[in-house]
């Protein structure tokens, strides 16, 4: 049993993140604890106020409210009887037992898990402690239903059954169908093992491909390098979702030093496998298609995947052949100036700014249709900067903020003179 504890501001947010699974199917409504009406006269609207009744008895407190999942093992066997018990259990010993407090077992995951959706503000008026104390607590909590129901440990762990990273055919991961851990751990062995790769953007091009992104987090002190990598599983949609993997909980520990050390290797690799995507470009080149998509399918009937690079104002920058017969990636600018982005395109008359930008076709951000333009940002204006004599006395100023702040948490008629 692994839980995640999340405190967030606001109630909304993560109420209608589950509310939506509701909806869709994806989970059920197990338990709605210190709530008058069963679940069933319960409405969505009723089952919100109740919430934010609670949160109106301390509209100071900015981080008020809980979103905490509690994973099960895939292999554990669990009653919707048992489900609900767990979780009555798991918010009395966790100091939660009188908070209002809604429990969904949600059904889109490889494994079984229940979001709980329950807010910090007691019946006084006064907070609990939603920081390290609970986590101690939480961590203490599980391994004791654990041991009273003999659950597994749900931990991830560098032991995998055998054969697990032997990956003989690589299938695109799904959320929901795939486990998360093993499914990474599979996909990233794999493609960092038997491809040929110099950067994290083209490590990415890879994973891509069967719905997996690698990006690094930075540690707790501002303005410090990367410390870090991630893994996460992407929808379909090419949002990242599901929980983060850390590479270094990964059987082989594929971190930032470890790609390093691949890039390297990789540099001196790449080079003869040049030749042969420069010949699959002149082949296609020879009657040039004169739509961005032909131009991609023809490509992929020779073996080579084409994905667009978007520069930071969204514009396409570049593109990323996959060459799956030599297990190479290669950027444009590698395979020399006939063959960059703007060039290629012009020898099939088409245009850069027609392109479907990278997010899309890399698996992020909004799907556009191919001919759609992309809208540049306009440059902003020149603000003048004011002279010292022309801001307002600090007096004035602080009292300004009094207001608004009072007026932000508390509103017109509920102690604001304004």
């Amino acid at each position: 049993m692994f839980v995640s504890i999340h405190l967030t501001r606001g109630i909304k947010s993560p109420f209608r993140y589950n509310e939506r699974k509701l909806d869709a199917g994806q989970a059920v409504l197990i338990l709605a604890a210190n709530y008058l009406p069963d679940i069933g006269e319960l409405s969505r609207a009723g089952r919100l106020k109740r919430l934010t009744d609670r949160l109106s008895l301390n509209p100071m407190v900015l981080a008020n409210t809980l979103h905490i999942s509690l994973n099960f093992h895939p292999e554990d066997r669990i009653s919707p009887e048992l489900f609900v018990r767990i979780a009555g259990i798991y918010l009395e010993k966790t100091g939660l037992g009188g908070q209002p407090s809604l429990v969904y077992r949600h059904l889109d995951a490889a494994h079984p898990h229940l979001h709980v959706v329950t807010v910090t503000v007691r019946e006084d008026g006064s907070t609990m402690a939603a920081g390290k104390p609970l986590r101690r607590l939480s961590f203490r909590v599980s391994r004791e239903i654990e041991l009273r129901y003999g659950l597994r440990e749900a931990r991830i762990s560098r032991q995998l059954p055998p054969g697990t990273l032997q990956v003989k055919e690589a299938r695109r991961l799904e959320y929901g169908r795939t486990a998360t851990f093993s499914g990474i751990a599979g996909i990233v062995s794999s493609m960092g093992r038997d491809y040929h790769f110099t950067s994290l953007p083209e490590f990415n091009a890879i994973l891509r491909v069967y719905n997996v992104f690698a990006f690094p987090v930075r540690g707790k002190v501002p303005g410090q390098p990367p410390r870090g990598l991630v893994y996460q599983m992407l929808s379909p949609k090419g949002r990242r979702t599901g929980i983060p993997v850390a590479a270094s909980s990964l059987p082989g520990q594929p971190t930032l030093d470890w790609l390093d050390t691949r890039f390297r290797e990789n540099a001196l690799t790449k080079p003869p496998h040049l030749a042969r995507l420069r010949a699959v470009l002149d082949w296609v080149l020879i009657k040039p298609p004169d739509r961005f998509h032909d131009l991609t399918a023809k490509l992929e009937q020779e073996g080579v995947l084409t994905l667009i690079e978007s520069a930071p104002s969204g514009s396409p920058a570049g593109f990323l052949f996959i060459d799956q017969h030599t297990r190479t990636v290669f950027r444009d600018t590698e395979l020399g100036i006939r063959y960059t982005c703007n060039n290629l395109l012009a020898q099939c008359g088409l245009k850069a700014a027609l392109l479907v930008p990278a997010e899309q076709l890399a698996g992020g951000g909004k799907a556009m249709r191919e001919g759609q333009r992309i809208r540049l940002p306009e440059p902003c204006e020149e603000i003048p900067l004011r002279k010292p004599d022309q801001y307002p006395p600090l007096p004035q100023v602080l009292t300004l903020m009094q207001k608004n702040i009072r007026k932000a948490y508390l509103g017109p008629g509920r102690g604001y003179n304004g």
